[in-house]
């Protein structure tokens, strides 16, 4: 694994508290979901229709006492559809689920019996159940933390795994095929304890994740980024000294970078929220905190639909000991366009992800707890549309995707779409002078990618288009020799 000593305090670096520059969006709606047990919400994922499939496990309160995978899924107004609780005698969460392009519902597991190792279930849409697997005793101590649908219809698997001690953890990545039969694996690690976090998919087909890696004499944990190709073979890794803290995420930027969000831990105890920005090798550009109160914690970041990005998580004021949850809106480069934070005094809530919504809003997912605060229920909180839109006029939802990598490119580059409408798809090459040279028709809606061939082309800067339903999105493309 190759180092580099970049610093986050190297690059720029603000703590905001200033006034956003737009008020919260309004609620719409906040439902939550519970079998007076002890619920406990990990994940959640946009189901095809537009609803939502959250996983996580129900504690039973008889003689049992076990946990058992939960799965709820609802439509597109929160109401509940079907629900699935399954489980071995011990205790058993779900960690992670995704939508296949076929629109069935893949849930991570975590299984504690002969050791604990990692299960995959598929559900049709409706909640009959497909296949089952597990990925073998081989694999005791692994836990899946993120779960994505590829465009080959195979699955990645991504979190830790116990090292043969028993004790400390490495980095985790795995690809199966549409079914859940394992392909590949691959461990990363060098410290005494690395957990990984966050993970998404690249434009050329790779994997991008985030985490930390501690030495056990330092209770302090630094962030860590690996980037492999498409079969999981590490590209580069870098550490940044920052004190980070469990949970936070990581998305490809159209530029072909990262933004990494998380919790760093400060020395006075506290924590903020932070946003960094990498390029595509991994050097920092910038690094913004967000303070609001003593504890801030980001689980979550995503692509505005809008251009940004949207913060997800809790927060916790000095002298009070529940947490609410956090929404922090910002542009680009990180500055604050609104924040808002969601609880009441009797019922602590905090957000764990967020999934933009195909009409322009939010929907957030988290936990909300009630009874004594010794138990919770899932949550979906959906908002109103972004107050910081462009110019405060209303417009069509930015829904298209586009990224590329690599970006400059000498020979050819990956154009990687993602759009949640159907209709006729189709993309033009243009010159900055807006000249057309090729034009792809036909394309498959949902996510797909368009190889760009250098060969031909002179030296300089392109533009591709995507077009769909009347709306447009743009990516520019840079060819060097």
């Amino acid at each position: 694994m190759r180092h580099s000593n970049s610093r986050l305090l190297a690059a720029l670096t603000l703590l905001l508290i200033g006034s956003p520059a737009f008020g919260q969006p309004a609620s719409l709606w906040s439902k939550t979901y519970g079998r007076d047990l002890n619920d406990q919400f990990f994940n959640a994922a946009t189901t095809a229709d537009g609803g939502v499939a959250m996983v996580g496990l129900s504690f039973f309160l008889d003689t049992t006492r076990r946990e058992d995978v939960s799965l709820i899924v609802t439509d597109s107004e929160g109401d509940s559809l079907w629900s699935r609780s399954y489980g071995t005698d011990q205790f058993d969460y779900g960690s992670a689920v995704c939508i296949t392009r076929d629109g069935n519902i893949v849930v991570a597991s975590y299984v504690s019996a002969r050791g604990g190792t990692c299960w995959l279930t598929c559900f049709s849409p409706d909640g009959d159940s497909l296949w089952s697997r597990s990925l073998g005793e081989e694999y005791v101590g692994t836990w899946c933390w993120n779960l994505i649908a590829l465009e080959d219809g195979g699955l990645a698997l991504s979190g830790y795994t116990a090292r043969n001690d028993g004790i400390t953890s490495n980095f985790w990545l795995a690809k199966t095929d549409s079914v859940g039969n394992l392909l590949w694996t691959r461990s990363y690690g060098d410290r005494l304890n690395m957990y990984c976090w966050g993970c998404t998919e690249t434009a050329d087909g790779g994997f991008a994740m985030m985490g930390t890696g501690r030495l056990f004499e330092s209770p302090e944990g630094n962030l860590l980024v690996i980037r492999t190709d498409a079969d999981g073979n590490e590209l580069w890794s870098r550490y940044y000294f920052t004190t980070y803290w469990a949970g936070g995420s990581i998305v490809q930027t159209d530029d072909g970078g990262f933004a990494v969000a998380g919790t760093a831990l400060q020395r006075n105890g506290w924590s903020d929220a932070y946003l960094t920005q990498l390029d595509s090798s991994g050097e920092v550009t910038w690094t913004q905190y967000y303070d609001h109160y003593v504890g801030d914690l980001c689980a979550k970041a995503v692509k505005s639909p809008y251009g940004g990005f949207l913060l997800v998580g809790s927060v916790q004021s000095e002298g009070n000991s529940e947490r609410d949850g956090l929404m922090i809106r910002v542009d680009r480069d990180g500055n604050i366009l609104w924040t808002d934070i969601i609880g009441a005094a009797e019922s602590p809530q905090s957000f764990s992800t967020v999934l933009p919504a195909d009409d322009g809003c939010y929907i957030l997912a988290g936990a909300n707890t009630v009874g004594n605060g010794f138990g919770s229920d899932f949550w979906l909180y959906k908002t109103d549309s972004d107050p910081a839109s462009v110019n405060d006029r209303p417009v069509t939802p930015y829904s298209l995707g586009l990224s590329s990598f690599p970006s400059p490119f000498n020979s050819s580059t990956f154009v990687s779409y993602s759009t949640p409408f159907t209709g006729p798809l189709s993309a033009t090459l243009v010159t900055i002078g807006g000249r057309e040279l090729t034009k792809w028709t036909g394309l498959q809606a949902g996510k797909g990618r368009i190889m760009i061939d250098g060969a031909g082309l002179a030296t300089g800067e392109y533009w591709l288009r995507l077009e769909q339903n009347g709306n447009t999105a743009t990516t520019r493309l840079v060819l060097v020799r």
